[in-house]
């Protein structure tokens, strides 16, 4: 990753663990938050919670600090994916064990056929 260039930054919060089917019922998204770094400075934040439908575990409440009340009035997942696929464009992915958070977001987009398939970096690997 080159300091000139320029990346989108994601981080996801979730009801758990699991985005993949075959492991059993698939987590849902409560949270997405992005910015985009150009020429090594912020220059667009991205942040919405995501309507849940079910009641949120005590644990995930305990460890995100996010309540069923907070995403009661949230958007859909569906409208926090498209504005988020905009947000992100083509450009480079970065992230904070980043194939957790595109686990999720080509689950749950792929129902809608949006998808995060654009080169990305992972800063835990990076660490």
């Amino acid at each position: 990753m080159q300091k000139d260039k320029s990346f989108v930054v994601i981080d996801i919060e979730t009801t758990g663990l699991n985005s993949n089917p075959d492991y059993g019922e698939v987590n849902h998204i409560i949270e997405v938050g992005a910015v985009k770094i150009e020429k090594g400075k912020i220059t667009e934040k991205f942040g919405s919670f995501c309507v849940c439908p079910i009641p949120l575990p005590q644990e995930i409440i305990t460890i995100t600090g996010i309540t069923n009340e907070d995403l009661a009035s949230a958007p859909n997942v569906k409208q926090v994916l498209c504005d988020l696929h905009k947000f992100c464009k083509d450009g480079e992915i970065v992230g904070h064990n980043v194939s957790f958070d595109l686990g999720f977001l080509n689950y749950h987009g792929a129902k809608y056929k949006i998808s995060f398939k654009q080169a990305y970096a992972d800063t835990l690997a990076m660490s």
